[in-house]
């Protein structure tokens, strides 16, 4: 094989799921495995990925650089690996042609050594190469699974699989919960079905035990008055209530925080939530990324009006890291606003340190003392709201007065703030109306006219909305598109083709999240309510997001209320024959 001595090889390289097996037969990897060090027998998959050359010329047998998506040549030798081209190969429908060498501008199948390709690599012959964009992903994660192996002694090939599928699939996710689970991340019914089809086929091989599909939801508020029972919740009354405002203590009595929960525009909400990859980073951050970030957040809360304008400059941090929805906001009013011991979120992201008092001696609490404490409280309450544990989203607490009194030991209080912001956090979150949000789909249909009649009762069944239909030009079909939630997306696409013999064909994709309109913790109070629903009924009343709040409650083992006693009123005979 020649060497890259006059050319410089750049392939953006996105491993898919084609694997050797696939489309011919082991013995034409032999010589593969050889150059890798292992035999074929010991190598019962090989993985291709999928690339484009955009300039020199590829060989078998070049050495070359692999680049992380992060990867910047003025960063260190960060984020790169090395590794040999063992085979290559085009993609001629489900065969695959070994060839020695590529030129620019094809496309084709590359096999390396130690199987460092990973989802959205550069590879370069050299290191002076700036590593191309991230792969966008269309489609987003948001039906869980728990995979685990039937036999305990296979953890470790489970964990393994799981990796090797996430490597070959970009849009799968894969994360180990605090509990020890194993969790697969899908982008919808069809996809997992595929994902756990290839798992058990190429990747575990071994029996295992996939959960019931596990659906995504987030936690939010509307500007409307919370039920008694949010307030029962919460520990609070209407008494407590100042307006908009409640008064929580923190630490004890050190610190008396008042917190008015706001729900945020959704153009705010689309600003910080696509800054998520930022917000997120470690310490080497673009400082121009982070310019143009805040230029966004503060002209978006120009347009909204309101109240948002004078909150330029005063957001505290944003969270929960993972999702980036929710914001902690100082309003310019409280006496610790004009502090120098407090920073806003784009400063802290410059590198801007605060100036931290000692915490060895009796005197009253500073700003800087209960900063960490308050945040990290912020980010715990944004990650399991109080109605599900489910992350909040798009909710700003506004801190609009800080108390800080003195104490006996600074170092005691600051222990005992984290627990407690997080508690005042959840509070406040109940002391406004609450709703659950939930992931929808995009459902495009292709339908015949005689299939029409069978499809709408279908679609309404799994609670959809339809937003157009027309006639494709030059075709006998209708295209329908709807919203449908993920929920009711289950098995829909079985029943679709039962119902119309197969004459309707769906599609579903992630669109968006969607706020449920009813509230969890109604109740039938007018007379004409109770007429509906029956006196008897009260405290069960169909309330059908209450029902989805206490089941993802129950699979996590939160309280839930349940009648026990149902029916105690009708006679049970027990008769001796």
């Amino acid at each position: 094989a020649s060497t890259h001595t006059q050319s410089t090889t750049t392939t953006q390289s996105a491993p898919s799921e084609k694997r050797a097996n696939s489309s011919m037969s082991w013995s034409d990897f032999e010589g593969d495995a050889a150059d890798s060090g292992t035999s074929a027998s010991s190598t019962p998959d090989v993985l291709v990925g999928v690339c484009r050359v955009f300039s020199g010329t590829l060989r078998r047998g070049d050495r070359v650089y692999v680049l992380s998506p992060g990867y910047r040549p003025t960063a260190g030798g960060r984020g790169v690996s090395t590794d040999i081209i063992t085979g290559l190969y085009i993609l001629m429908g489900r065969e695959l042609e070994r060839v020695e060498e590529v030129p620019a501008g094809n496309i084709c199948g590359i096999v390396c050594t130690n199987n460092t390709l990973a989802t959205a690599v550069t590879v370069s012959s050299t290191l002076l190469c700036r590593s191309l964009v991230n792969m966008y992903r269309a489609a987003v994660p948001i039906i869980r699974v728990a995979i685990e192996p039937e036999d305990p002694r296979y953890v470790r090939r489970v964990e393994q699989g799981l990796l090797e599928l996430a490597q070959t699939d970009s849009a799968v996710e894969v994360e180990v919960q605090d509990s020890g689970e194993h969790v697969l991340l899908a982008s919808g019914e069809v996809h997992l079905e595929r994902c756990i089809s290839d798992l058990r086929d190429m990747f575990i091989r071994i029996p295992f035990r996939v959960s019931d599909p596990i659906v995504s939801f987030r936690e939010t508020i509307v500007d409307e008055a919370p039920s008694e029972k949010a307030l029962e919740l919460a520990g609070l009354s209407k008494e407590d209530l100042v307006g908009r405002k409640s008064v929580h203590p923190i630490a004890g009595d050190a610190c008396i925080v008042t917190i008015e929960p706001l729900a945020m525009p959704n153009a705010l909400i689309a600003v910080v939530e696509s800054a998520t990859q930022l917000l997120r980073g470690g310490r080497k951050r673009d400082m121009s990324a982070v310019a143009r970030l805040e230029s966004r957040v503060n002209a978006v809360l120009d347009e909204c009006g309101g109240i948002w304008p004078s909150l330029k400059g005063r957001i505290w941090t944003i969270g929960p890291r993972k999702l980036c929805t929710n914001m902690l906001v100082l309003d310019a009013s409280c006496s610790c606003a004009g502090s120098s011991e407090w920073t806003d979120v784009f400063s802290r992201l410059r590198g801007d340190s605060i100036a931290r008092s000692e915490i060895d001696t009796s005197r009253s609490l500073t700003l800087a003392d209960i900063d960490n404490g308050i945040t990290t409280g912020f980010q715990l309450s944004c990650t399991t709201g109080p109605l599900c544990d489910e992350p909040l989203h798009g909710v700003a607490f506004l801190i609009t007065s800080i108390e800080l009194r003195e104490t006996s030991d600074v170092a005691d209080v600051s222990g005992m703030m984290i627990s407690s912001a997080k508690a005042a956090f959840r509070k406040a979150f109940l002391s406004r109306a609450c709703r659950l949000v939930e992931p929808v789909l995009l459902c495009e249909i292709q339908a015949s006219s005689e299939a029409l009649g069978s499809t709408y009762p279908v679609l309404y069944q799994r609670r959809a909305r339809i937003i157009s239909e027309e006639l494709k030009e030059g075709t006998p079909l209708f295209v329908i598109k709807a919203y449908m939630p993920v929920l009711g997306s289950f098995g829909f696409a079985e029943v679709l083709r039962k119902k119309t013999s197969g004459a309707a064909i769906p599609q579903l994709v992630f669109d968006h999240w969607e706020m449920m309109e009813q509230d969890p913790f109604y109740q039938p109070t007018t007379e004409e309510e109770l007429e509906e629903f029956g006196e008897e009924n009260v405290g069960n009343s169909p309330n059908y997001v209450r029902s989805i709040v206490d089941a993802v409650r129950k699979r996590k083992g939160l309280a839930v209320e349940t009648q026990v006693v149902e029916h105690a009123e009708k006679q049970r005979t027990l008769a001796r024959k």
